[in-house]
């Protein structure tokens, strides 16, 4: 009998071990949505760069306007690709700078409702432009503007039209929050 309860003891203290073992070895699967060259930055599953075709390395300058009082903050590349703020004095932060172009491109789209030509548009706080304006230029030339409405009645996500296409999108709070407060206060030393 005490040889029997050795012998299972023994199993048992193996099967621990090879437990604690397996659930301490790192996770060898990949996050298969995230950005080219970034790899730490794991993608939602929808957001505005996958729905427009737009990356941070295609764009040329972004300006953020308050349509309501008519301020605005435009950064741009200058001819090395650094991000200038050609309309302020002072520098540009360049990591905030490419923080705001990626909050940009991966803001997510918590989801979209299709709409027709001559809704109405005052009931997601278009009356008749939006609360924050996002203008994009692209590298080649093209552009993009992503116009912000009011927010949803849970207040998570912003109502937001994205050129032209025929659906109003809900974008995330802190996406659009966060592109509020750098219109508000600029990343300029």
């Amino acid at each position: 009998m005490n040889r029997r309860f050795t012998i299972i003891l023994g199993l048992v203290f193996i099967g621990l071990v090879l437990l604690t073992v397996w659930q301490t070895m790192p996770s060898t699967t990949t996050p298969t949505n995230t950005t080219q060259g970034e790899p730490d930055i794991v993608l939602p599953e929808v957001f505005i760069g996958r729905e427009i075709n737009l990356t941070v390395d295609t764009i040329q300058a972004i300006r953020l306007r308050n349509p309501v009082d008519g301020s605005s903050f435009i950064m741009s590349r200058d001819s090395a690709g650094q991000w200038i703020a050609p309309e302020n004095e002072g520098q540009l932060d360049q990591n905030m700078a490419l923080n705001i172009a990626r909050t940009v491109v991966i803001a997510p789209i918590e989801r979209s409702e299709p709409i027709n030509v001559g809704d109405n548009l005052t009931q997601f706080g278009f009356a008749p432009e939006g609360n924050l304006s996002i203008e994009v230029l692209r590298m080649d030339g093209s552009g993009h503007v992503i116009a912000i409405g009011g927010l949803t009645a849970n207040e998570v996500t912003y109502y937001a039209l994205i050129d032209n296409l025929p659906r109003v999108f809900l974008l995330s709070r802190g996406a659009i929050e966060y592109l509020r407060q750098q219109l508000t206060n600029p990343p300029l030393t």
